[in-house]
C-alpha cells in the first residue's frame, strides 16, 4: 500500500472515517478498511481520496470494494470542508485520535507485511552462474547451516552429490567403508562408490530443505563437479523453473 502525505493519512482517518454520508470502503484481507472516495483505478490498484490525500491500495491487498452513488461522493465532500472548518478548533482532540488511528493503521499494514512473509517463505528467485570450463550451471548452498558449498544443477541426478573434500569439510565419517555405501552412475556412466548420509539441511537464500539424502563420492578423481551435485532429493521439493537467459531459477514450495 502506498500512501502520499502519511501526516494527511492521519488526518483524513480521524476526521473522515465511518459516518452517515457514505463513501467509497475498500475492505482488506486482513480485516481492516478505509473509507474515501475511490479517484482513479486500474487492474492492479485503486487510488482512495481521503479527504486531504491520496492512498494507492494494491489489488492484491483488497478483499473487496462497497461503491458510493454520485449523490453520496457530493455529500461526502461537503461534510469534509466541514471538517476541515472545524479543525482549527479541535487540535488537541486531532492529536488524540491522530495517534490511535496510527496505531490502527499500522497494525493493519503490519499484518499485510507478515503474510507476504509468509508467502515469500513458500518461494524464491535464485540466481545462478555457468562454470567458465564446462558451462555447468552453478547454485550457491550452504549445509547443514554452516557449509558453503558450490553445486552443479543436475535435474538428472536423482540424489544430492557432494565431493569427498566437501565431506570431510562437513565433518562427515567416511572413514566406514562397509556401511551406507552404493554405486553412483555419473555422466559418461562413469560409475562411482559413495557413502550414503542424511544432511541436516541444505539452504540456498532463504530457501531450506531438511534432512536431505545426499551421497559422499570417495573417490571423485577427475570428475570436475565443484562441490558436488544439486540433485532430485532437494529439488523434487519444489516446482522449478529455470531462466537461462537471465540466469535465475525460481523455487515454489509444493504442497
Amino acid at each position: 500500500m502506498k500512501i502520499k502525505n502519511i501526516g494527511i493519512l492521519l488526518f483524513a482517518l480521524t476526521f473522515f472515517g465511518p459516518s452517515a454520508v457514505r463513501a467509497d470502503t475498500v475492505y482488506f484481507n486482513n480485516g481492516g478498511t478505509i473509507d474515501g472516495i475511490i479517484r482513479k483505478e486500474d487492474a492492479n490498484s485503486v487510488d482512495l481520496d481521503i479527504g486531504f490525500g491520496t492512498i494507492t491500495c494494491g489489488k492484491k491487498e483488497i478483499n473487496k470494494i462497497e461503491r458510493s452513488t454520485p449523490d453520496e461522493v457530493k455529500a461526502l465532500e461537503e461534510k469534509w470542508e466541514r471538517k476541515r472548518k472545524d479543525l482549527k478548533n479541535s487540535e488537541a482532540e486531532f492529536a488524540i485520535e491522530r495517534q490511535k488511528r496510527f496505531a490502527e493503521y499500522d497494525r493493519w499494514t503490519r499484518e499485510e507485511r507478515e503474510k507476504a512473509a509468509k508467502e515469500a517463505s513458500s518461494q524464491g528467485t535464485i540466481d545462478l552462474a555457468r562454470d567458465a570450463d564446462t558451462h555447468s550451471i552453478l547454485v550457491e548452498t550452504v549445509l547443514n547451516d554452516k557449509t558453503h558449498a558450490t553445486l552443479v544443477l543436475d535435474t538428472g541426478a536423482s540424489i544430492v552429490v557432494l565431493t569427498r573434500r566437501k565431506g570431510e569439510e562437513l565433518g562427515l565419517d567416511l572413514t566406514d567403508t562397509k556401511n551406507s555405501l552404493a554405486t553412483l552412475q555419473l555422466a559418461g556412466d562413469r560409475k562411482v562408490l559413495a557413502k550414503m548420509v542424511i544432511l541436516k539441511s541444505v539452504r540456498i537464500k532463504d530457501i531450506e530443505v531438511k534432512d536431505v539424502l545426499a551421497g559422499v563420492l570417495l573417490d571423485e578423481a577427475g570428475m570436475g563437479l565443484k562441490d558436488g551435485l544439486l540433485g532430485m532429493t532437494f529439488l523434487n521439493r519444489f516446482n522449478l523453473k529455470i531462466d537461462l537467459k537471465n540466469m535465475k531459477m525460481a523455487l515454489e514450495k509444493t504442497g
